[in-house]
């Protein structure tokens, strides 16, 4: 019965491996994946009585995670005899080749790491990217950002372009106040009166609007078969309400709702701008 442990399946860098090294690198992988698990959830766990933001709860435990998984490995090469300086001369040359094509995805994941440790940008702030375009954030990972922009799409922003590039967080300074404008335009027949009615209702019944200054809503421009108008709030804090309710494609929402109780059409709704007020 021994013999049939101890013999040789097949060889790797010129070291036999048998049987009973093969079930001991199993289990050693094993106890990895099950250690490094009840690791994650029992610091998200002691992290969440504690009230640290979830964010940092997060990306600590991940951390650990991996770092776990990459100590195990180590340890259950090391039981199979493999000369480990050998893979790591390979890995070194690998490295090189693939270095290039991992650069995004390694960069993007540093990013992610320092986003969710110093938690400039966090789930519900008001994001405007240097692009211009302007949303709340979703969700933090450790690759990208999620935002959701005024027309209800949901925009994946590489962690590198919130770090590297000019961003600005309306949220940041609770104490400021910010007047965002929203540019829309409905049909040149419309009741002028009527669209302003349902604008400044939509703004004060929102989650975004504060009380004072109290919201706008002005006439801009006349085409020839659009009246263009723009939806001016002030926001001086993070919304109150959950996400779904008070964003800006809720928001959107709304005022074409509304609109079309009037029977007025709603045909274009730009990008919302924001600026720094006091």
């Amino acid at each position: 019965m021994n013999s049939h442990w101890t013999v040789t399946l097949f060889n790797i860098q010129e070291t036999p491996i048998n049987l009973i090294k093969l079930l001991v690198f199993m289990v050693i992988i094993l106890i990895t994946l099950v250690v490094g698990m009840l690791v994650r959830r029992g610091i998200s766990k002691a992290f969440s009585l504690r009230k640290v933001s979830s964010s940092s709860s997060y990306a600590i435990s991940q951390l650990l995670y991996f770092l776990i998984l990459i100590v195990g490995f180590y340890a259950a090469l090391s039981t199979l005899g493999i000369d480990l300086t050998g893979i790591a001369v390979i890995a070194g040359a690998l490295s090189v080749g693939i270095g290039f094509g991992l650069q995004s995805i390694l960069s993007n994941f540093v990013s992610g790491i320092l986003i969710l440790f110093e938690k400039n940008v966090t789930p519900g702030d008001i994001i405007q990217l240097e692009s211009g375009v302007i949303g709340i954030v979703d969700m933090v990972n450790i690759r990208s950002t999620v935002i959701e922009t005024p027309d209800r799409k949901r925009m994946i922003i590489p962690n590198t372009e919130i770090i590297s590039k000019k961003l600005t967080n309306w949220s940041l300074e609770k104490k400021g106040v910010y007047q965002v404008s929203i540019p829309l335009s409905v049909k040149r027949e419309a009741d002028q009166i009527k669209v302003k009615e349902v604008l400044l209702n939509v703004a004060k019944k929102s989650g975004f609007s504060c009380n004072e200054p109290s919201p706008l809503a002005h006439l801009v421009k006349l085409t020839e078969g659009l009246q263009e108008w723009e939806m001016v709030i002030w926001v001086n804090q993070k919304p109150k309400k959950t996400q779904e309710e008070s964003s800006f494609s809720t928001l959107t929402v709304e005022i074409e709702s509304q609109l079309n109780q009037e029977g007025i059409t709603l045909e274009k709704v730009a990008c919302p701008t924001a600026l720094f007020i006091k």
